[in-house]
């Protein structure tokens, strides 16, 4: 399968989001806690910082914007499919779909089942409750992929992820940590955990990485930041970018279009220098502003023109 070029932009900035407090078992490699970045590490130059801009550009419409045409870690279209595990959106769409079917049919505390995938290959799901009739907090929905196509010309899916529930009030208002254990295809990896969080009968989107690691390419990426999503976006925390960490700060949100791309806002990164990339966004894309630690005008000292939504 060719990555989507959103997948691909991933590809080029590396990625990887965490942010502290987030719960959740699990073992492997994706069940590991890694250690949340306090402060910056790395340094960008003026020949250097739309790589990092890029890499931010990326989780702020792959994670945030939670549409349909965005190209997300796992390199899938979401569009026309009848399951989208391309963001944590989908994602937890399907461990809610999953959760409520089993708890409705089985009596047992935990239940193991195979399931044909759409187009070729199995999932495996396991659920584990304590109360047969509905969902509870410390619920936990496992899957393991074997081979899973769910939708024409994809790459099979592999790996394993299990969310556990840490409140249930209905599918609209719910929380769930989901850790990720080699979880993807031969072209995209996911490991590491998030918590994802719908409140407000839905209408508030919480997404807080924690050590989620993807590899693309063989290039791997690791964010520590959490982003919220209403009717505007915000980011902050950290983003990780070949092992060096950069801070985020949200200098005004991002408001989000009919499309779900923002139409203006702006995302601070700052590196250990005190050095900054502005990222703001337009109606067609991204502008990247890049300031030096003794830059103290409203003028950059260099600007390119960033990610467009259209690529």
């Amino acid at each position: 399968m060719s990555i989507s070029k959103g997948a691909r932009w991933i590809a080029l900035g590396v990625m990887s989001v965490l942010v502290a407090a987030c719960g959740g078992g699990g073992g492997g490699s994706g069940g590991s806690e890694g250690s949340t970045p306090t402060t910056a590490t790395g340094d960008f130059s003026e020949t250097t910082y739309s790589a990092t801009a890029d890499a931010a550009a990326t989780t702020a419409l792959s994670s945030g914007s939670i549409d349909s045409f965005t190209g997300v870690p796992l390199g899938l279209s979401a569009s026309d499919r009848t399951v989208d595990l391309s963001s944590p959106a989908g994602v937890r769409a399907f461990v809610l779909q999953q959760a409520g079917r089993h708890v409705l049919e089985q009596s047992l505390a935990t239940e193991s089942q195979t399931t044909d995938c759409d187009v070729s290959g199995t999932f495996r799901v396991t659920v584990t409750y304590s109360d047969p009739d509905e969902v509870q907090a410390g619920d936990k929905v496992s899957f393991a992929m074997n081979d899973c196509v769910f939708a024409s010309g994809d790459a099979p899916l592999n790996g394993s992820f299990t969310a556990t529930f840490r409140s249930y009030t209905d599918e609209n208002d719910n929380s769930m940590s989901i850790v990720f254990n080699d979880f993807g295809s031969a072209d995209a990896m996911l490991d590491g955990r998030l918590t994802i969080t719908s409140s407000q009968n839905g209408a508030q989107l919480t997404i807080a990485y924690q050590d989620l690691t993807a590899t693309i390419d063989d290039e791997p990426v690791t964010w520590y930041h959490t982003i919220a999503v209403g009717t505007d976006l915000s980011l902050g925390g950290f983003i990780e970018v070949d092992g060096e960490a950069y801070r985020l700060t949200q200098v005004e949100p991002f408001t989000l279009s009919g499309t779900g791309y923002p139409s203006s806002g702006t995302l601070r990164i700052t590196d250990a220098q005190g050095d900054r990339v502005e990222i703001v966004a337009g109606a067609e894309g991204f502008t990247y502003n890049y300031y030096v630690a003794s830059n103290t005008t409203g003028t950059p000292t260099a600007t390119v023109q960033g990610r467009l939504y259209a690529d």
